[in-house]
């Protein structure tokens, strides 16, 4: 059989034991295309029909006149000089479109219309802006990768298209060959005044550079520098910084060895019996005439109290007073070699406070005496740049002046040659030609219908998509199990078709009592697949005893979900008890043909046990508690004590307890019981519940504490691109097969004769059977290994 209702989300949705987090509502194309592709195509082709026959016959027939002209890329010439050709050339592209927008430009378009016979053509006669109607009906094309522009001119009259057209081509024409003569004639002008202003600029600059050559003495030179004085101030400065370095060097070391011994200084006065050896400061200690005499006396009363141990007991008076002298004589030692070793860090200190100070007073004598040669030199070197600069500058402008005079001759033998040229030129052969002259096919053009229709379709396809994703998008309504997936971790424990998908039904209305009428009915095995769910839930966590079902809104078929999902636990032979919360809706009840009776408001007021206010039906394990007779609301009683002793009571008498609860977004009562039971069930209604509505129920019951077993998609349609239709027909050929059929072995007549079928733990006890009393079944486990 083929995929279940609630299996086929798990391409969206993994099992809630390995629940991943909702990922909220989200533009899908595929449900864009399954929902939306009727409407998409009706509205389209809806339109397009429409505008495309609109835009066909509101699109007059033109007729196109065609002529075209070749710009050549370098002008035809009389001299060979090519050398200069692609230097005096213009960039071609932007010439060809400097002349296309001279045809389409006012100039050449005044002309055509003062032409006598465009003027007698009716529509140049009608129209209040002539040169706007001959501009929208002329077009100028460059055709690319040649030299060829193509002229065209469009109008409903096959001749006065080809005249204006004509007209144009000639009054361009004669339009540019005048223009290139005048141009020529002005260009020439204006050369010439140029040669004459260049030849006296270059008199003037000749001029120039003789008279300031005569100025320098021909030979300009900025003087002597490096001279014995200056070398001698050199020498002197660089004496005096090696001099300033030197004592730098030793002011540096001089300061680090006085650091050096302030630190020892330090740690002789918080150590006295730590040697030091930096500064020779224990040489000097050794050698000491004090701590020689005092150490020599050590070890004299150190001799004297070992012979004293050897011949008096340990702790006699003579071995304790000699011992208390020489503890006293080691303190003196040590008192003696600290006191030197101060004075010899003192005396190493102030030799090397005295070196620093004589090193200062050096230093201070080498830095003045580098500050005097250095602004000897300065000076000397201010002298040196004034002359110098003065005879750079006169240098520079000289070499300006020849630089100038040769740019200015260059210049003007270009001019001179410019010249030559252009008054050869003059009966050159002109650059535009016309390549072919105007002419008009004989069947109108229909390119601009074409087009016209072709993009009314488009724009008609465009709405079509236009309009079914905004409807995609303001709709939020809940209608597949994709949906849910993607606002809810939580798995769809069942879609439960609609009434009028199962042909079993074949119903518009509600579902009825599938469960009891139509128990082999693809809506009675959804109901069956929830019950799997409460006798086998996830994380092993025990049979579902008490289940709350709740929805949204109105209209979602929560109880209808309660009703057949109850029966379907007593036709399991479970014993179960049916509990309607709606004191303002009662429904339960009248689906069981019972009449309201007294029940759970007057069960917590007190008058009575549990067992005076369940309602037999005509399912023996199934009983049914209403919400009562006094019309009061229960939202105020479902969190008592009394309500939660009910709730034990009736896990203590009935396997399962199916409450059916108001709308959770209405009224509070679902959310006062979601703590007190074991699973909350959310039934949402196709096109009743959207996304938010949902995702809020959700979240108020995990906050109260609730556990929600799963959620059931009631109401599903059969839709392009999903399943129903195919599920449907694969579940009741399935449930259709006869005996035949089913074992494909069996003969009429001999059912009698069919062995006994026993389910064997090990192959061994196989062996030991005849072969007319076994028979071996083959299935494959949930992995689709093949088992035996």
């Amino acid at each position: 059989m083929s995929k279940d209702f609630s299996t086929v989300v798990d391409d969206f949705q993994q099992d809630s034991g390995v629940s991943k987090a909702p990922r909220g509502p989200s533009f899908n194309l595929k449900r864009l295309i399954t929902m939306r592709l009727p409407i998409m195509i009706l509205v389209g082709i809806g339109l397009a029909i429409p505008l495309s026959i609109a835009a066909w016959i509101l699109s007059p027939v033109k007729y196109t006149a065609v002529a075209q002209l070749r710009y050549s890329y370098v002008q035809p010439r009389i001299l060979d000089t090519s050398n200069s050709n692609s230097a005096r050339s213009v960039n071609y592209d932007k010439y060809v479109a400097t002349e296309i927008n001279t045809i389409r430009g006012n100039t050449i378009l005044q002309r055509v219309a003062e032409d006598a016979k465009v003027r007698e053509i009716p529509e140049v006669a009608k129209a209040v802006d002539k040169l706007a109607f001959l501009r929208g009906c002329l077009s100028v094309v460059s055709q690319g990768k040649s030299e060829v522009v193509q002229v065209m001119c469009s109008l409903k009259g096959r001749n006065e298209a080809l005249l204006i057209l004509e007209s144009t081509i000639n009054q361009y024409m004669e339009y540019s060959s005048g223009q290139d003569s005048m141009a020529n004639f002005q260009r020439v002008s204006a050369l010439t005044k140029e040669r004459d202003k260049l030849e006296s600029l270059l008199n003037e600059t000749a001029a120039n550079v003789a008279e300031l050559e005569a100025d320098m003495g021909g030979n300009p030179d900025s003087g002597p520098r490096d001279t014995e004085e200056d070398k001698e101030y050199q020498k002197a400065l660089i004496t005096a910084q090696e001099e300033l370095s030197r004592v730098e060097s030793e002011i540096g070391d001089l300061s680090e060895k006085t650091a050096q011994l302030s630190a020892l200084q330090e740690q002789v006065a918080q150590s006295p019996s730590q040697r030091v050896f930096d500064f020779n400061v224990e040489t000097q200690l050794n050698s000491d005439s004090r701590v020689s005499g005092i150490r020599q006396s050590l070890v004299a009363a150190e001799s004297r109290f070992a012979q004293i141990q050897q011949g008096q007991r340990e702790g006699s008076p003579q071995v304790n007073a000699e011992g208390k002298k020489l503890k006293s004589l080691r303190g003196e030692v040590a008192r003696v070699e600290q006191q030197v070793r101060q004075e010899v860090l003192s005396s190493v200190r102030t030799g090397l406070e005295e070196r620093l100070q004589d090193a200062e007073g050096r230093k201070e004598e080498a830095e003045t005496r580098m500050a005097k040669f250095q602004k000897l030199l300065d000076d000397y070197q201010a002298q040196y740049m004034a002359r110098a600069q003065e005879n750079a500058q006169k240098l520079a402008q000289l070499e300006k002046l020849r630089t100038k005079e040769l740019e200015t001759r260059d210049t003007l033998s270009e001019l001179r040659r410019q010249i030559t040229d252009l008054q050869l030129e003059e009966n050159a052969p002109a650059r535009v030609t016309v390549q072919a002259t105007p002419m008009v096919p004989p069947n109108p053009d229909v390119k601009q219908r074409l087009l016209l229709a072709v993009a009314a379709v488009a724009v008609s396809l465009g709405i079509g998509v236009a309009i079914g994703v905004l409807i995609e998008l303001l709709d939020r309504n809940i209608r597949t199990p994709q949906d849910l997936s993607l606002v809810t971790s939580h798995q769809v424990i069942a879609c439960i078709p609609h009434a009028s998908e199962d042909k079993k039904l074949n119903s518009k209305d509600e579902l009825p009592l599938v469960t009891a009428d139509f128990p082999n009915s693809l809506a009675a095995d959804e109901f069956r697949r929830v019950m799997a769910r409460m006798l086998y839930p996830v994380d092993n966590a025990g049979e579902v005893r008490s289940l709350l079902v709740a929805s949204p809104t109105l209209g979602d078929g929560k109880t209808t979900f309660a009703c057949n999902l109850a029966v379907a636990l007593e036709q399991a032979n479970r014993r179960v008890l049916l509990v309607d919360l709606s004191s303002q809706r009662p429904s339960v009840e009248p689906r069981f043909n019972l009449k309201p009776a007294a029940g759970l408001v007057e069960l917590l007021n007190g008058e009575g046990a549990p067992e005076d206010f369940i309602r037999r039906t005509a399912f023996e394990n199934l009983g049914i508690i209403g919400p009562g007779l006094s019309g009061i609301d229960l939202a105020g009683r479902l969190g008592s004590r009394e309500m939660e002793d009910f709730l034990e009571w009736a896990d203590d008498h009935f396997d399962h307890t199916i409450i059916d609860s108001p709308p959770m977004l209405l009224m509070a009562d679902a959310k006062m019981l979601a703590p007190n039971v074991d699973f909350v069930a959310l039934v949402v209604g196709v096109k009743k519940s959207s996304a938010g509505m949902i995702t809020r129920c959700i979240r108020d019951i995990e906050q109260l504490g609730g556990r929600i077993l799963g959620v059931a998609l009631n109401g599903v349609r059969s839709m392009r691109g999903g399943y129903m239709k195919n599920n449907q027909q694969l579940y009741y050929a399935y449930m259709e097969r006869g005996p035949q059929q089913a074992y494909p072995g069996a003969v009429s007549g001999f059912d009698d004769d069919v062995p006994e079928i026993r389910v064997l733990d090990e192959a061994p006890e196989v062996v030991d059977r005849p072969a007319s009393e076994v028979v071996l079944l083959s299935f494959e486990d949930e992995e689709g290994t093949p088992r035996r």
